[in-house]
């Protein structure tokens, strides 16, 4: 198997539409992936049809934006093989809400700025919610920012810029219960890129599965601590590129990193 089990589309923060997606894994030639848009299930049937059309396996996916309160440390919770989407989207969906009005409060700070967009315009860029990424796309294309993630981007949304203001997340033991009631397998995402590696115990005795191994953000030195975490309590090991196309500076292309062979099968066999 070659799964990229970690991949955005419009539907939250990717730049690419799901017809992309499919076009680029099989150029790639992948043999699955999983859609993993932020909070939602949104997306994923029309995903699974165009998987079943182009010969690709499709495994249903989620990641959760979510927060180790207990530990003060961000923990995004990736779900694969849900067959309910019932859970995830009840408590996804107050936090896509949050997200969306949180935006909506930063276009208006930025046109109080003298940066002349208006909400229509985002909106068009966006799915049904919008996302910072979506708001840059149109400061660009207006000519106020360089790039999406650029200096323009880092002065405003970054480093107590004056639209740096966030929203509260959900608590990843939510998430982890979330995953496990829509029948499917709680993963902790990038623990590289989040630094939450004291989150793996922890969050293990509520239920978390799997540990994400393949990633940007995860070094070498990384790597070889979540090896020893996954033979010492018996978790999974998955991967993916992570892919937000134009969203993110850098983002890996679909199929850049792929979940380890060994443990593949068995996320696509929940």
């Amino acid at each position: 198997m070659r799964a990229d089990l970690h991949i955005h589309s419009t539907v939250s923060d990717g730049s690419n539409t799901m017809e992309e997606i499919v076009r680029q894994a099989v150029a790639r030639g992948l043999t699955h992936i999983s859609l993993t848009n932020h909070d939602t299930t949104e997306g994923t049937a029309e995903a699974a049809a165009l998987c079943a059309r182009a010969g690709l396996g499709f495994i249903p996916g989620v990641e959760f934006s979510a927060y180790d309160y207990a530990n003060d440390v961000r923990a995004h919770i990736l779900g694969y093989g849900m067959k309910d989407s019932r859970p995830i989207d009840t408590l996804g969906g107050e936090l896509l809400v949050r997200r969306h009005e949180n935006s909506l409060r930063q276009i208006e700070v930025l046109r109080g700025l003298g940066f002349g967009i208006t909400v229509e315009e985002v909106a068009k860029k966006a799915g049904r919610h919008i996302y910072k990424q979506h708001i840059m796309h149109v400061m660009v294309e207006r000519g106020f920012a360089e790039s999406i993630g650029g200096e323009t981007y880092r002065r405003l949304f970054k480093n107590n810029g004056p639209c740096a203001f966030d929203i509260a997340y959900i608590d990843a033991r939510d998430a982890i219960r979330a995953i496990r009631e829509a029948g499917g397998i709680a993963v902790l995402a990038h623990p590289g890129q989040q630094r939450n590696f004291s989150s793996i115990h922890p969050l293990v005795r509520c239920g978390l599965s799997g540990l994400e191994l393949e990633h940007h953000a995860n070094t070498a030195l990384d790597k070889s601590r979540l090896r020893d975490y996954a033979d010492s309590l018996g978790l999974l090991l998955t991967g993916g590129s992570d892919h937000h196309g134009l969203y993110e500076n850098g983002s890996p292309a679909v199929g850049d990193y792929l979940c380890p062979p060994e443990d593949a099968p068995l996320v696509a066999a929940v």
